[in-house]
């Protein structure tokens, strides 16, 4: 990938902004994110994605979003790298009240628009934020254009219309 991002993943940035995270991360954020985007086949690019993986451990939880969104535009192998990224810094995080971006998460959820891994992700995350809101979204999820939401609720309709029997 020779841009930092996609139009798709610079839209998201700026939507991400209007949602009153962090309009973008910082450019050494942005790098290492690109370097993760840039890992290819066959190893190519994982010194650099290694690399950028040490920057992205260091950042702000805000960081989460953006990882998230340029899901949409990763091959499997970057997706992977992005994955671990986002799983780092919840890590990082988790223990620090506040710091991590419920809401922002739970509204990259609800948008159907981004990357249906990204945000089966970023449901797993936010439910480990706030277990109550969380199940309280999943009957919306029964017509989710996600496979991997859409599971979960209509596994719940199905048991609510077994206790019904």
């Amino acid at each position: 990938m020779t841009a930092f991002f996609s139009l798709r993943t610079a839209s998201a940035f700026l939507a991400l902004g209007l949602l009153g995270v962090s309009s973008l991360p910082a450019r050494a954020d942005q790098e290492a994110i690109a370097a993760l985007l840039a890992v290819g086949p066959e190893g190519a690019g994982n010194a650099a994605a290694s690399e950028a993986s040490q920057t992205l451990n260091k950042a702000e939880p805000e960081t989460i979003l953006p990882l998230l969104t340029a899901m949409a535009d990763a091959s499997p192998i970057s997706r992977n790298w992005l994955r671990a990224a986002v799983e780092a810094l919840y890590n990082e995080h988790r223990d620090s009240d506040g710091a991590l971006p419920a809401s922002e998460l739970q509204a990259f959820v609800v948008d159907r628009e981004n990357h249906p891994m990204a945000r089966d992700l970023a449901f797993d995350l936010f439910r480990k934020l706030d277990q109550d809101a969380a199940v309280a979204m999943i009957p919306a999820m029964a017509t989710d254009p996600s496979p991997v939401l859409r599971r979960e609720a209509v596994a719940q309709l199905v048991e609510t219309g077994a206790n019904l029997i």
